[in-house]
């Protein structure tokens, strides 16, 4: 078992490896959605509301990006910590077709959020992504999964298929391999 067996099991991990690589490389495309939905694979429900900015914001515009859809609440303690946790992940991977969306909901008593509340958010925490206010709460109705917790999250792909979601904190890592599987899909 000299040097040459050393060598050889190198070549064959080295093969393993590159086996691999390339069958992970390779993995298919999810499919295409058909239903709307909130459940994984499904069609994302519509979502269009004001910009706290000023205008308005639509998923349906969104097509060709990958969308990180948040629902969120200002009185939120992890909503509050992820906000400039992801904002950082929009400054990485926008210009790879990355983008995130805040829906802000209201106080505990589910009062909704009015423009300069969403304004004040979106300013405190210096982000560069839309935060959206709902104040008629059918953003809210349409998307929230059988819970009222926040943080809601939801990846929508490229094509609008819902294909991952989340409620509460996400591990950073995580969220990053996700959405770069995502980005990594190309028409």
């Amino acid at each position: 078992m000299g040097d040459n067996w050393v060598a050889h099991r190198y070549v064959d991990c080295m093969r393993i490896f590159l086996i691999c690589s390339a069958w992970l490389a390779c993995s298919p495309e999810p499919e295409p959605c058909t239903d709307v939905g909130i459940e994984l694979g499904q069609c994302a429900p519509k979502l269009t509301l004001p910009r706290a900015s000023g205008g308005e914001w639509s998923l349906a515009d969104q097509t060709g990006k990958v969308v990180l859809v948040q629902l969120a609440a200002a009185w939120c303690g992890i909503c509050q910590s992820l906000a400039e946790e992801q904002q950082a992940l929009v400054d990485d991977l926008s210009d790879q077709g990355f983008t995130k969306v805040t829906v802000l909901k209201g106080d505990l008593q589910y009062e909704s959020v009015n423009q300069a509340e969403a304004l004040e958010w979106q300013t405190y925490f210096e982000l560069s992504h839309p935060v959206l206010f709902d104040e008629q709460r059918t953003v809210w109705r349409r998307w929230k999964q059988d819970t009222n917790s926040v943080p809601q999250q939801y990846l929508v792909d490229r094509k609008g298929a819902i294909r991952w979601r989340k409620v509460g904190r996400e591990d950073a890592a995580t969220l990053r391999e996700e959405i770069q599987t995502h980005l990594d899909f190309r028409d």
